[in-house]
């Protein structure tokens, strides 16, 4: 059996929940879109989205079509 690492995630209650439904309505765990993430890092070597900083005082990323902004709250 492969060996596992363990990673601490810190995040809002809110959003993980709401991630944890998503990923479950897709038939794949929150640990398994994590690892997907992190595998999808590795292929494109680096964010696997855009990352455009905002001349406001914020963040955007842009994945898919997709508009995450980033600076107070998290909207999805």
């Amino acid at each position: 059996m492969a060996k596992t690492a363990v990673i601490n995630v810190r995040t809002e209650p809110d959003i993980k929940a709401q991630a944890e439904a998503l990923y479950k309505s897709m038939g794949v765990s929150l640990s398994d879109a994590i690892n997907m993430f992190l595998y999808k890092s590795i292929d494109y070597r680096g964010l696997p989205f855009d990352l455009v900083r905002e001349i406001s005082n914020g963040v955007t990323l842009f994945h898919n079509g997709l508009v995450i902004e980033v600076g107070g709250l998290l909207q999805i």
